[in-house]
């Protein structure tokens, strides 16, 4: 067998063994024809309009949650998922400290990456940067884009809404660990309105950078095998 080939054979079989280490979020996107197929939900007023997004809505309860348990991949694992909040709460006095508000973490063999809260005040990415030491949390770079919208989500009236997508590279301490997920919509039972909307939730590993040269080493060789034998086979 040619040498460029078998490398070809090899990298593709080794990038596949990479990435199918780890179990991965199932559903992320909600097209599943079963209502949050993959989730597990707890209150009444969680649902998902069929192959769009799931969405928390408050009712007397104070939370409503969305979680599901995965392995993250052993490799460079990239997670993140688009969000969309909207309240008619309101901060009534100075001391407001917990309005309702919107909360995503990962759990995973003891650590926790506390990844967002959206209330009323806005968007906080990485909530506990700064002060791990006092919440527990893992240091992470949590990036967000506010310029990502959920299509079909429609905003309360008079309401004030925050949208956008939130992305990490998963710290090396969690990769090939179980994991789970947590989504947790807070609401005080004061008869105002909240709620909250995720879609396109994944955690997806990228392969090494050596395992990627080795790839193209092998299609490369297979490209000049191919260009070599239609060379000499005009000339016969």
């Amino acid at each position: 067998m040619n040498h460029a080939l078998i490398v070809l054979i090899f990298s593709i079989m080794l990038i596949h063994s990479e990435i199918a280490i780890g179990t991965p979020i199932i559903n992320g996107d909600f097209s599943d024809s079963e209502d949050l197929a993959g989730f597990t939900a707890t209150g009444s007023k969680i649902w998902e309009p069929t192959g769009d997004f799931a969405q928390l809505e408050t009712d007397v309860d104070l939370a409503r949650s969305l979680e599901q348990t995965f392995i993250i991949p052993s490799i460079l694992t990239q997670f993140s998922f688009d969000f969309a909040f909207s309240t008619t709460g309101t901060l009534t006095t100075e001391d407001e400290t917990f309005p309702d508000s919107f909360a995503s973490s990962i759990i995973a063999d003891g650590y926790f990456l506390d990844i967002m809260v959206v209330d009323i005040r806005g968007v906080v990415p990485d909530a506990s940067d700064g002060i791990e030491d006092t919440t527990g949390a893992m240091p992470i770079d949590v990036v967000f884009n506010p310029y990502v919208t959920i299509a079909g989500f429609t905003p309360l009236a008079n309401s004030i809404t925050y949208s956008g997508r939130i992305s990490l590279w998963l710290p090396d301490d969690v990769l090939g660990k179980e994991a789970t997920l947590y989504f947790e919509l807070f609401s005080q039972d004061d008869g105002l309105q909240t709620i909250a909307a995720v879609d396109n939730i994944s955690a997806t590993p990228v392969p090494e950078p050596g395992t990627l040269m080795l790839l193209a080493t092998g299609l490369v060789g297979i490209t000049g095998l191919l260009l070599r034998r239609n060379f000499f086979g005009k000339r016969k």
